[in-house]
């Protein structure tokens, strides 16, 4: 549930950057079948560039650059797109203690679909009702062949629309004249296949039925699909005859929801765009601007990982047997109660997406301190302890760290696992190396699946990295 909500936000967001990018930069450009392709892409691309994963390595290397520092050089690292806002201080042992069940977060996961689904349901009825009064109003017609669409004459309102490959006339008070311009109006719409533009948005409508954006897409759509068709239409029978039918129309017809109607949009706006001055060739060019636009979102909302300068690698580090250097600190430690394994399965590891250190936040464009390292797997990949211990505390939650474990290894060392899905231990409970303690989730501040894992010396939050000792080789690959 909270993955669908952050694709919903993404892409509507996505969806109001395109709309004033049209509002404010295309529709004064007079270009009607442009502005239609436009908006329909710009549909496609909100709904698909949330769900895309770019490597920001393809953007940094336009822009790398060599650095120096005491005489080598410093390698530009992978480095992971913010999976949470980091809180001022660490867990504190006084905070609520929860259940070790995720009973609250079932019960708000059902609320939340039972919700959607009943907005779903309506959409979808409603939809369903509107095609088939259209289908009804064909049936009951007098339907006639006419080449490359069927003309059906109906005897009540609305007086002209179309739907598809029917259009649909009531020739009561109409002049021979009167009702070809009309014929002729609505043949642009079938030929060039406005309706399938109006139930695409309908369609996605009943699947976001909770966002209203997509109601301003459709009636962006129907003004360019109306333009359209009054352009061919009036340079055919001539501007002022055609209008002087168009007034008659707008005092008669009565609009549905479905179907491209002849007289759809204001009169006054249709004589101004029909009037306009030729268009300029530079006008088109307005439409090159949103190649940035687009690469802007896909910075935004695709790129999972961002460039970090880190110090240079100590080499020392690979051959070290850290576990011992810390037994030689602190001779009453055992060797079981350091964690000195990764915190999941060789089966569960996927990828290191964030390690121990500085990087830029995202979101609010500032350094901040990463105190720990993220592991990504799949949701339910299970969580080991890494090493013996006794669980000091849990936690349910969909904030900060969501859904987390503290084990404590002795008196200065603790481990600390978050954003788990399923919490299996009780706090006070003895655990072993090993032992399966959670499962890989999602909650609180995150964007997918992942495990985000602390060591604590003390009060010091410290590099899990100088604890996994053989296994460092595989951080430092991936990093």
């Amino acid at each position: 549930m909270n993955g669908f909500l952050l694709y919903a936000l993404s892409s509507a967001c996505c969806l109001i950057v395109f709309y004033l990018f049209y509002r404010w930069i295309l529709q004064s450009a007079g270009l009607p079948q442009w502005n239609r392709f436009f908006l329909l892409i710009a549909l496609g691309l909100s709904f698909l560039i949330p769900v895309l994963e770019i490597d920001s390595t393809a953007f940094s290397k336009v822009f790398s650059a060599s650095i120096s520092e005491s005489g080598e050089m410093v390698e530009a690292v992978e480095n992971q797109f913010v999976y949470l806002m980091w809180e001022k201080a660490a867990p504190s042992k006084n905070l609520p203690v929860a259940e070790s069940s995720g009973s609250a977060d079932y019960y708000y996961f059902w609320i939340g679909l039972a919700v959607y689904l009943i907005g779903y349901v309506i959409s979808f009825l409603s939809l369903k009702r509107n095609i088939f009064s259209i289908l009804k109003i064909a049936l009951n017609g007098k339907v006639t062949r006419k080449g490359s669409y069927y003309l059906i004459e109906i005897k009540h309102k609305p007086y002209a629309f179309s739907f598809f490959k029917m259009i649909f006339l009531n020739p009561e008070g109409l002049k021979e004249e009167e009702k070809s311009q009309i014929i002729a109006h609505e043949k642009v719409h079938v030929l060039e296949w406005h309706s399938l533009d109006i139930l695409l948005v309908e369609m996605l409508r009943v699947v976001f039925w909770f966002n209203p954006i997509l109601g301003l897409y459709k009636k962006a759509i129907e003004q360019n699909h109306e333009y359209i068709a009054d352009q061919q239409t009036a340079q055919k029978y001539g501007v002022s005859n055609y209008f002087k039918l168009v007034l008659k129309m707008a005092i008669r017809q009565q609009k549905g929801v479905l179907a491209n109607h002849f007289a759809n949009i204001p009169i006054k706006t249709r004589i101004q765009k029909i009037n306009q001055n030729p268009i300029q060739p530079m006008q088109k060019f307005k439409y090159f601007i949103a190649v940035p636009l687009i690469g802007g979102l896909l910075a935004c909302f695709s790129c999972e990982e961002e460039i970090q300068e880190l110090k240079p690698k100590e080499k020392e580090i690979a051959v070290l047997q850290l576990p011992e250097v810390l037994v030689e600190d602190s001779p009453h430690i055992p060797k079981k109660a350091i964690p000195d394994i990764f915190p999941l399965s060789d089966e569960g590891f996927k990828k290191v997406r964030s390690g121990f250190g500085m990087r830029f936040h995202p979101i609010l464009k500032v350094k901040r301190m990463h105190t720990g390292v993220d592991f990504t797997a799949p949701e339910g990949t299970p969580v080991i302890a890494t090493a013996n211990g006794k669980v000091a505390q849990t936690e349910v939650s969909k904030k900060g760290y969501g859904n987390s474990i503290e084990l404590e290894h002795d008196e200065e060392i603790s481990s600390f696992y978050s954003h788990l899905s399923e919490i299996l231990v009780e706090e006070g409970q003895e655990v072993k190396k090993g032992d399966v303690i959670g499962t890989v989730g999602s909650t609180g501040l995150s964007v997918k699946p992942h495990l985000h894992y602390e060591i604590k010396k003390g009060d010091k939050k410290v590099d899990p990295k100088d604890f996994f000792g053989s296994q460092v080789e595989v951080l430092e690959n991936q990093y």
